[in-house]
């Protein structure tokens, strides 16, 4: 990524997060919208989840020039969702669900630049979050 991507998701998020609470009801609404069969991997009340999803998101963001960084924690959040029943494709529907509600809650400010670095660093968290879930699975079946 480069540091104008980085500037970008933080110029969006910005926008985003004193509306956290909206936004996140808006990210699980699609979500569920996309996907209906997600819906039971997650509480009924998804408010808390909600809260988590976004102080998350903040971390992410805020370090997304050195994601190197956080990889112990984004490992460990791809082994416990793949421990509640998340399957790797689901990783798509959740980029989907949260471009779509990036680009309602800034989209005065989300470019298809904006939109392309938004994609490239939930690729790059994804696949640190699957590689985690895809080696405990491995373990898992050969011990």
């Amino acid at each position: 990524m480069t540091a104008d991507q980085h500037i970008l998701i933080r110029k969006t998020f910005a926008k985003v997060l004193p509306f956290s609470a909206e936004a996140a009801a808006l990210f699980y609404q699609r979500l569920f919208e996309l996907n209906p069969g997600l819906r039971s991997l997650f509480p009924a009340d998804t408010e808390h989840q909600g809260r988590m999803f976004i102080q998350t998101l903040a971390v992410i963001v805020k370090s997304v020039d050195r994601l190197d960084q956080i990889r112990p924690e984004l490992e460990n959040l791809g082994r416990r969702h793949a421990g509640y029943g998340a399957r790797p494709q689901d990783y798509q529907t959740v980029r989907a669900a949260l471009l779509w509600t990036i680009g309602q809650m800034a989209a005065e400010i989300f470019t298809s630049a904006a939109s392309e670095a938004w994609t490239e660093m939930f690729d790059d968290v994804a696949g640190i979050m699957r590689a985690a879930a895809c080696e405990t699975q491995r373990a898992r079946h050969t011990a």
